[in-house]
């Protein structure tokens, strides 16, 4: 083998070696970064029932991520208009998730939900209670606000 066939011969080697170890360094880059947070896994309330004029709970939600950020209200169960929507009044418009719980204090739930969701068969409020003469049950209800669009609810009882 001539000299300059020698040299080609290297540099394709250190060429290869310099590739593979690029490689192997990006898998393990890929294989050893940290996974993402759970998705949203769960609201719980202090007090989940009181009286229809209001009660104070503390509201916990659970499985945030850090960049999401979360909507919050208190909503019917039933469904109205198209696109189909829960009667609900915000309790916060944003929470901004922080990689794990995140705690809202002292919010008072009263029964009569003013509906911030307008449109088609949309009602302009709804009447929380188990009891008969009022529209129907309603939950506490976290939506996170981007793909894939996680929700998770705790039900409230009005009495």
């Amino acid at each position: 083998m001539n000299a300059s066939h020698m040299d080609r011969k290297r540099r394709n080697r250190g060429r290869f070696l310099s590739a593979l170890l690029a490689f192997a360094g990006s898998a393990a880059l890929v294989l050893g970064a940290a996974m993402p947070a759970q998705a949203l896994t769960g609201v719980t309330l202090s007090t989940s029932s009181g009286s229809a004029s209001g009660f104070t709970t503390n509201i916990t939600i659970t499985g945030t991520e850090v960049g999401k950020n979360y909507r919050v209200g208190l909503c019917s169960d039933e469904y109205f208009g198209t696109p189909s929507r829960p009667a609900c009044e915000y309790i916060a418009a944003s929470v901004a998730g922080n990689g794990g719980s995140v705690v809202l204090t002292g919010v008072t739930l009263d029964a009569t939900i003013t509906n911030a969701h307008t449109g088609t068969d949309q009602p302009a409020s709804y009447l929380c209670d188990d009891a008969g003469g009022s529209d129907g049950p309603c939950s506490v209800l976290v939506v996170e606000h981007t793909a894939p669009y996680t929700s998770v609810a705790a039900s409230v009882t009005f009495s």
